[in-house]
This record gives structure tokens, C-alpha cells and sequence, in this order.
């Protein structure tokens, strides 16, 4: 357990290294809780590559309260709850695969995960998630790529655009791909109560039920 840590970059841990020019962490069966970092990173901060499987991210806070990843980031079977200023901001390469993201929060977009990288999520679930403006539980921002299969989203909030998802800033580009997933009473306050999509985005073989918004596109 790695607790109550403090940094500038990566309050519990920095996975950087003048000397190595892609350094590698693993991280298994870890709770990293309660850490904090004044500028990115509450929990880690990665340029380099890092696996994490069976671990617990809860109450860190930062930009990317639990983690700010640069390089390329493999999660399996992970918990991440209550952390601020976004669970994850990821400018690199992310792939989730069977993990949850409950309660996490963000005062600007992205209440579970900001993404402006590569993004892909598997057998996921987000629920209870906020963010003060766009993308309750994910916001894939500026040219980022978002894949997102056979995931639950539930009661996420975006208090202006996209209840669950917000894809691709107006004129930014940016692209989302959503397979057999369900989305369930999220809402927005103003336009998309599930999904708020501005660049090219398919959607297959998934589900929206009682999503709401005030203004435009419940769904």
C-alpha cells in the first residue's frame, strides 16, 4: 500500500529515467490511496511502459488523480474510485481491460478518464462519474482515439455535454468507436444525456435506456 505520498510528478510514483530511454514498472495487487501531486499525477506519472493488473487507485488527486501516462499503459483487473481532476489523463497509449471506475471526479472534462491519446477499454464499467463540464465518465479530447467494447456505463453526470462520452473537440478531430455497450441513466444538463460526439463515430450493437439531458439528444 502506498498512501498519503506527495510530489510535484507522481505523488507515489514517477516511472521516468534520464538514463533509460523507455523505463518499465509493473504494478500487481497494489492500493495506492490518498496520494497527491501539485502538478500531474496523483498516484503515478509515466512517460515509459506500465502494467498494472489487480490493484486499487482511491482518493488521489492531481491532474490525473490516480495516473497521468505519456507512454504506453496496460491495466487489467483494476479498481479506481473517488480520485479527482480525472482517474486517468492519458496522452499516450492505454488499453483497459476488465476494470471499474466508480465515483471519480473533474472539475474541467473526463470525470473517470481525459483522453487525448489512443484509448481502448474492454469489459469496463463506469458508473457514478462527474465532471463539471464535458464527458461524466470519458472525454477523448483534441485528436484522441477512443474504442470503447462491450462496456457499461451507468449514472454518470456531465454538467454541460455528455453524460458518459464526450468525442472530439469541434474542429480538432478526434474518433470513437462504441461496441455492445450499455448506457443507463446518465445525463448531462445540457446536450447529449449518453454521448456528446462532434468528429467521425460508429456505434454497433449497443444499448441506451433512460439516459436524459435538459436540452438536446437524451441519448
Amino acid at each position: 500500500t502506498l498512501s498519503s505520498n506527495t510530489s510535484t510528478y507522481g505523488g507515489a510514483i514517477c516511472n521516468w529515467s534520464p538514463l533509460v530511454a523507455v523505463p518499465s514498472l509493473t504494478i500487481t495487487g497494489s492500493t495506492l490511496t490518498g496520494n497527491y501531486a501539485s502538478s500531474q499525477g496523483g498516484g503515478v506519472w509515466s512517460d515509459g511502459l506500465l502494467d498494472i493488473t489487480g490493484s486499487t487507485f482511491s482518493e488521489n488527486s492531481s491532474t490525473g488523480g490516480a495516473i497521468w501516462n505519456e507512454g504506453m499503459l496496460d491495466i487489467t483487473g483494476s479498481n479506481f474510485s473517488e480520485n479527482s481532476s480525472s482517474a486517468i489523463w492519458n496522452e499516450g497509449t492505454l488499453d483497459i481491460t476488465d476494470s471499474t471506475f466508480s465515483e471519480n471526479s473533474s472539475t474541467h472534462a473526463g470525470g473517470a478518464i481525459w483522453n487525448e491519446g489512443t484509448l481502448e477499454v474492454t469489459a469496463g464499467a463506469f458508473s457514478d462519474n462527474t465532471t463539471r463540464w464535458n464527458g461524466g465518465a470519458i472525454a477523448n479530447r483534441w485528436n484522441g482515439t477512443a474504442t470503447v467494447n462491450s462496456t457499461t456505463f451507468s449514472r454518470n453526470w456531465g454538467g454541460y455535454k455528455g453524460g458518459a462520452i464526450d468525442s472530439g473537440d469541434l474542429g480538432y478531430g478526434g474518433a470513437l468507436e462504441v461496441s455492445e455497450c450499455v448506457f443507463e441513466e446518465n445525463r448531462s444538463e445540457s446536450v447529449g444525456g449518453a454521448i456528446m460526439n462532434y468528429a467521425p463515430a460508429n456505434i454497433t450493437n449497443s444499448r441506451f435506456e433512460s439516459n436524459s439531458t435538459f436540452r438536446f439528444g437524451g441519448a
